[in-house]
């Protein structure tokens, strides 16, 4: 008809990929929904009069697909609404209440998959948690082997510095003591020469004192004067060299 066809030929340009509203009646619009209950696919008119009456409320309303029949039990035809915790599977209320799946654990998949990210979560916490844990022990170990090496680099340093100061505290020593050897040598020549010179002089003196005591028996007074003069003389120069020295 005169009506038909130019849908027809709009249809027919469009792209496979592109559903079309099932609840359009003169002008078709593109779908962006799809109702699992209704088995349909609806536009964004549509999908606002399924929410907003109350008896259409309930219904499942899914991301726009082509491939309904997915989303649906394959034994009993009805919507999968419930997450089998025993098989891990999605079915759908008669296979919990007379199916394969009767008496077994089941949820909604919401909770299902509230779990499921939980789980997730919880993997990934863990997962961080020990990277965190891998990259503090790590650093640890880093540390601890950059002090190690300060700690023998410090003691290194410190045995290298006494090691000096104890050089020349013996190389101090050793001039100190060649200073006081040598000091002890010149110290016991002069005492030497000291002791010769006191002992030559107490022979000088000696003999002078027995001079004069023939002196004193002399009695030509020209012979007196001429041995008194010598015996002056012979007795105090060489005292008067021992002080000069």
């Amino acid at each position: 008809c005169d009506y038909c066809t130019p849908l027809l030929e709009e249809s027919s340009q469009m792209s496979p990929s592109i559903i079309m509203c099932d609840q359009c009646i003169e002008k078709t619009e593109v779908a962006v929904k799809s109702c699992l209950t209704c088995d349909a696919s609806l536009c964004s008119a549509h999908t606002r009069l399924h929410q907003q009456r109350e008896a259409l409320r309930g219904h499942s309303i899914i991301e726009v697909t082509e491939d309904l029949i997915s989303f649906k039990c394959k034994e009993h035809g009805e919507e999968l609404k419930l997450f089998c915790q025993e098989d891990q599977i999605a079915v759908c209320c008669l296979c919990i209440a007379v199916g394969s799946h009767k008496n077994h654990q089941a949820v909604t998949l919401q909770e299902a998959l509230n779990n499921i990210i939980l789980i997730d979560w919880s993997s990934s916490d863990r997962s961080v948690h020990n990277l965190l844990m891998e990259k503090s022990f790590k650093n640890a170990f880093l540390t601890s082997c950059g002090l190690q090496k300060n700690l023998e680099a410090y003691r290194v340093r410190i045995v290298m510095k006494y090691s000096q100061i104890k050089a020349h505290i013996e190389e101090d020593q050793k001039l100190m003591l060649a200073i006081l050897e040598t000091e002890e040598i010149y110290t016991n020549k002069w005492l030497r020469w000291r002791s010769e010179s006191l002992m030559c002089h107490a022979k000088d003196m000696n003999a002078a004192l027995r001079s004069s005591q023939t002196l004193l028996e002399e009695e030509n007074d020209v012979k007196f004067l001429q041995v008194h003069i010598s015996l002056f003389f012979s007795a105090h120069i060489p005292f008067l060299s021992v002080f000069c020295h």
